[in-house]
């Protein structure tokens, strides 16, 4: 029998009541996994992940793969782990000794597979604000320097 899915989307800048704080759309979605087999989210339903609490059946893909599968031009399969690499920028070297700290208890009592971590060679020239109508919007003034840490 083909299991029933069900995509939760909160989309962003329309001023929807949840989703992208706080993980305020996580009571929704572990709602809609009351009856559903799979639900498919995505994160504006979990911004500020470290609170969400995922019912069973809950998956979070990135907005790229939710737009991709949508549009019939991939599937998706479980995974059963995910691996994770982290990108500290240079202005938070100082801090690496508490980031490698926080990677080894997140691997030790989360069991995260964080394979690994890059500083950036220079500072990420980052822009933070809030809009008119009090929404955070960023954005990054280098982000080749991102980019090339992430490879």
């Amino acid at each position: 029998m083909t299991p029933f899915l069900v995509v939760h989307i909160v989309p962003t800048g329309i001023g929807a009541a949840v989703g992208g704080y706080a993980g305020d759309a996580t009571p929704a979605t572990n709602a809609l996994a009351a009856v559903a087999d799979v639900v498919l989210t995505h994160p504006n339903v979990l911004n500020a992940a470290s609170l969400f609490a995922p019912a069973p059946g809950v998956t979070y893909v990135d907005g790229w793969l939710l737009d991709s599968l949508l549009a019939d031009r991939i599937a998706l399969r479980p995974s059963r782990s995910n691996r994770i690499g982290l990108i500290v920028d240079r202005r938070a070297e100082g801090d690496l000794p508490l980031i490698l700290a926080s990677i080894g208890a997140a691997r030790a009592v989360g069991g995260v597979s964080i394979v690994g971590y890059a500083v950036t060679a220079e500072p990420l020239d980052l822009h933070i604000a809030l809009t008119d109508g009090d929404r955070s919007s960023g954005s990054v003034g280098n982000p080749e320097v991102l980019l090339q840490a992430g490879e």
